[in-house]
């Protein structure tokens, strides 16, 4: 059998490219054969491009963080040649129904596939494409908000009832699909199905002598920045800060084209992750970090996977409030004993809906 893997791959984003690696380590380890289909969604290719318009003052954007774009895209490239396996076949949307010659199973998921503002009504990841319903499976999939928008509804619920097994990242997909009568389980993230030393493993060392706080910041969320800076100066740290904006902030190290295996490393490596990043999250926790999570205060937020995650462990306290006192440490020994019972009925869910077809 031959399984093949539809996520957001081809994302310069650093979870999305984790899990993808992950999911197919799983997959490796049942002794599955798989590949992620490589597969060009218009919208997130578009996006990837450097590309000027009409806009000055997008442009005036572009140009200045230029240099970060193309060291950024460097470096995914190499990743992806490195860890992760792809299909020979690139396929386009006029072109992706040629994949049901390839493989025996589809699998979509691991990310924000379903949410359709992200990829513009890409509807292929919901497995359109694919000619028998039975070789759909969601594994980990991810909508991206709490209510389907009317526009995206019909189309949404016609492709998602005939997959023969979903399975979701947060509490939040589930309770949205039920409303619907559809049936989901809620499973881990890939990522959290490796253990600590297999991602280590694949960790880049950057050499950093100093000690030194991280920050991820996918939210814009100020507050947590500042404090970061507070410690960093009260314990005598470094401060690095990743994040996509195309301004530097002051009083940090701006580090703005983080490969994968170099965010692994300042994870592992901080001596405190502050962050607004729901992967930085998830490495924290792997890599037994003390770290403070800040949510998202927009509208259109997507805090449910982190609240989720939080609230299953017992870490609630780990949601950033201002001006905290940042000196307490995890006591993981609960944490992973529930996060082992967590990866327990993830894996019953692969080997449900996946090796029931290997066998």
């Amino acid at each position: 059998m031959k399984v093949g893997i539809l996520t957001y791959h081809r994302s310069n984003n650093v979870g999305a490219v984790l899990q993808n690696y992950a999911l197919q380590q799983v997959l490796n380890k049942y002794g599955v054969e798989n590949e992620t289909i490589d597969y060009k969604c218009d919208f997130i290719e578009q996006n990837n491009r450097i590309l000027f318009g009409k806009n000055l003052k997008a442009n005036l954007k572009k140009l200045i963080e230029l240099n970060t774009l193309i060291k950024r895209e460097h470096k995914f490239k190499e990743f992806r040649k490195k860890y992760l396996l792809i299909s020979p076949k690139v396929y386009s949307q006029s072109s992706i129904q040629n994949s049901n010659e390839i493989y025996d199973l589809f699998i979509s998921g691991s990310d924000q596939v379903w949410n359709m503002k992200l990829n513009r009504e890409d509807y292929n990841y919901f497995l359109k494409f694919v000619k028998d319903d039975s070789k759909k499976i969601a594994y980990a999939a991810s909508f991206g908000y709490s209510v389907i928008p009317n526009e995206y509804e019909e189309n949404t619920l016609n492709y998602l009832n005939k997959f023969k097994y979903i399975s979701v990242r947060e509490k939040q997909s589930k309770e949205l699909l039920a409303n619907y009568n559809i049936k989901s389980d809620v499973v881990l993230d890939p990522t959290l199905l490796l253990d600590s030393n297999k991602w280590e493993k694949i960790i880049k060392n950057l050499n950093i002598k100093k000690k030194f706080i991280f920050i991820y910041m996918v939210a814009y969320t100020p507050e947590i920045l500042n404090d970061a800076i507070k410690y960093g100066k009260k314990n005598n740290c470094d401060v690095y800060c990743m994040h996509y904006n195309y301004k530097n902030f002051n009083n940090v190290k701006n580090v703005r084209s983080v490969s994968p295996d170099e965010f692994l490393y300042y994870i592992k490596n901080a001596e405190i992750v502050f962050c607004s990043s729901y992967h930085a999250v998830c490495f924290s926790i792997l890599f037994k970090k003390k770290f403070f999570v800040a949510l998202d205060t927009s509208v259109n937020n997507n805090n449910s996977r982190i609240n989720t995650l939080l609230s299953n462990l017992d870490l609630n306290e780990r949601i950033f409030e201002k001006n905290k006192e940042y000196n307490d440490e995890i006591d993981y020994r609960n944490t992973f004993i529930k996060l082992e019972k967590l990866k327990d009925d993830s894996f019953k869910f692969i080997e449900k809906t996946i090796m029931e077809r290997n066998a």
